[in-house]
């Protein structure tokens, strides 16, 4: 079975290695053969350095596709970490004047203090 999906990639500071990584760790958690596309460039979904490579910054356009057994879990989750912006906190810009802060929390409890946002 072979799936596509085509993404945008939203994160302020592009696929850079951290989030390339991150993809990386995620796609090799699936046997299907994972690749992704770039302006027609095609790399191997499961090779940080071939990630890397792609060059995708803010609102660039990458297309993901899975062939194998469990392509359709492959490509959700690739999509939902990209769509996520990868997991990281720092702020979104989803439109010209609306700004997003996302962020996991690491332990219990609360902070409380100025939030700045650059």
């Amino acid at each position: 079975m072979e799936k596509t999906k085509e993404l945008i990639i939203t994160h302020e500071f592009g696929l850079h290695l951290r989030p390339a990584g991150l993809l990386v760790k995620t796609a090799k958690q699936y046997s299907s053969d994972i690749t992704i596309e770039k302006d027609g460039m095609v790399v191997d979904g499961k090779s940080i350095i071939g990630i890397t490579t792609l060059h995708a910054e803010r609102d660039t356009t990458i297309i993901i596709k899975a062939r194998g057994e469990d392509a359709d879990q492959a490509i959700e989750a690739l999509a939902r970490l990209v769509t996520n912006n990868f997991e990281e906190a720092w702020p979104v810009k989803t439109k010209e004047s609306d700004y997003m802060l996302k962020g996991i929390g690491v332990s219990p409890g609360i902070i409380i203090g100025k939030v700045f946002l650059f």
